[in-house]
């Protein structure tokens, strides 16, 4: 297999930070096993779906990890291009988003902007 594949791929599971999602989901799995948790229920919901966020990043980064091992150089270019674009997204976005006017909501605009754009960019591969 492609050695630079596999360095990008490896880069992208540094980036992905693997170990400490792991530590996160445990955290608030041990967070809401106390019966305080659920007493505000928008709070816990909010973790909560933190916690389902972190497992399927999680999930896409353990399988990252074996397409590594598995040696499919054509799956691995596919996946590992589509994590690059979701990782270093934000950052294009900030440098696009400097060069529009100050506009109040702008906030909401590089919201917006930036997940059109993701979406349209995962459906196209």
């Amino acid at each position: 297999m492609e050695e630079d594949i596999v360095s990008r791929a490896k880069e992208v599971l540094v980036k992905l930070n693997l170990d400490g999602k792991r530590k996160t989901i445990r955290e608030i799995e041990a967070e809401s096993t106390h019966p305080d948790f659920w007493k505000d229920s928008q709070a816990a919901a909010k973790k909560m779906k933190q916690m389902a966020a972190l497992q399927k990043e999680l999930e896409d980064g353990e399988m990252l990890e074996l397409l590594i091992e598995d040696g499919n150089a054509a799956e691995l270019e596919k996946t590992v291009g589509r994590f690059e674009f979701a990782l270093y997204l934000p950052a294009l976005m900030t440098e696009m988003m400097r060069f529009l006017p100050f506009t109040p909501g702008r906030e909401e605009q590089k919201r917006w902007i930036g997940r059109v754009c993701l979406i349209e960019c995962i459906h196209a591969t």
